[in-house]
């Protein structure tokens, strides 16, 4: 076996012929890991949101809409045909035309930036969580009023109005401190214990969908909780692999076809459930194939 000289090999052997499948030998190499992909491993990561989305109608016509603004504020079509005309030579006319594509590049990524709002995620969304948030924001916005920090009075009633917020000029600085510890209280309650209620909530969004025919509605809908429950899978991976957290499993769950939940502990329980749900299932699946039932399989063997 041949390797390049930049891989170190510790060890080779090679196995008998009867122990892989058919008559040919199973040749072993061990070698260093760090001499193939460096000192430095892969680190897997979740892959990071994008603002421009396209399976988003509002989030696609904003960024178009920007872009355009900014091509027809900057003369970038009219640029072009002045290149085109004014050049005497094609190594001009590229120079010319590659400063305008950069520059149109700076463009589409300005226009990206303000095409869609990402939030940072900490509480999830419920109709009960975005009252407390919104409060808290109009409470924060009040302690600045008092500091004559915000000069419009008028956007703050509004906000006042819109959260239930009654006669919010007259409270005193201590009952707005007071009232916003008890905000801060309630969304730290959410940020913990606010995915159930963001699962509620989209499960209420689709039957509502459902109920007035809405497909559209209803394939975004079913998309935002394979997407939540995809991000959900990455974080829980991530705590588990975290080097302050690795270590070996002591419960393993196991969800029937029924709903039912079996729990297994200790060494042998998590051994009988990797065996039994993970090795009996994947690895042995081809033994239920329709070749290996009848006389075929009783002929020829494995």
């Amino acid at each position: 076996m041949w390797v390049t000289p930049e891989v170190v090999v510790t060890g080779a052997c090679v196995m008998p012929a009867g122990y892989g499948i058919g008559d040919h030998r199973a040749f072993i190499l061990d070698f260093l890991t760090s001499s193939l992909v460096g000192q430095t491993s892969p680190k897997i990561v979740r892959a990071a949101a994008r603002r421009l989305n396209t399976a988003i109608p509002r989030a696609a016509s904003n960024y178009v809409g920007r872009l355009e603004d900014l091509i027809v504020d900057h003369k970038l079509i009219e640029r072009v045909g002045k290149a085109h005309e004014s050049s005497k030579s094609k190594e001009k006319l590229k120079k010319k035309l590659d400063i305008i594509d950069a520059e149109q590049e700076q463009y589409m990524k300005g226009a990206e930036r303000k095409c869609r709002r990402i939030k940072s995620g900490r509480i999830p969304f419920s109709p009960e969580s975005s009252k407390w948030i919104r409060r808290a924001q109009v409470y924060r916005s009040a302690l600045r009023f008092h500091a004559n920090k915000i000069r419009n009075l008028g956007n703050l009633k509004r906000a006042a109005r819109r959260c239930g917020i009654k006669e919010l000029t007259k409270l005193s600085l201590q009952e707005i401190r007071a009232r916003l510890k008890v905000c801060k209280d309630k969304c730290n309650y959410f940020r913990k214990h606010g995915h159930g209620y963001r699962r509620r909530h989209l499960k209420n969004r689709l039957k509502l969908a459902r109920e007035e025919h809405n497909e559209e509605a209803e394939v975004r809908i079913l998309a935002i909780i394979q997407r939540e429950k995809d991000r959900a899978y990455w974080r829980r991976l991530n705590y588990g692999m975290k080097k302050t957290r690795g270590r070996s499993a002591r419960i393993v769950s196991e969800a029937s076809d029924d709903g039912a939940v079996r729990e297994y502990e200790g060494q042998e329980g998590v051994e009988e459930a990797v065996w039994s749900t993970i090795h009996d299932h994947r690895f042995h699946t081809a033994e239920h194939a329709e070749v290996c039932k009848g006389k075929l399989r009783e002929e020829f063997g494995y």
